[in-house]
């Protein structure tokens, strides 16, 4: 279960940060 929350966290930087410069 904990694995699962590490992943969702590493997965949500990446999406967050890909988010910004690519809809500006």
């Amino acid at each position: 279960m904990a694995y699962k929350n590490e992943e969702k966290l590493i997965n949500r930087q990446p999406n967050q940060m890909d988010n910004g410069p690519k809809h500006h």
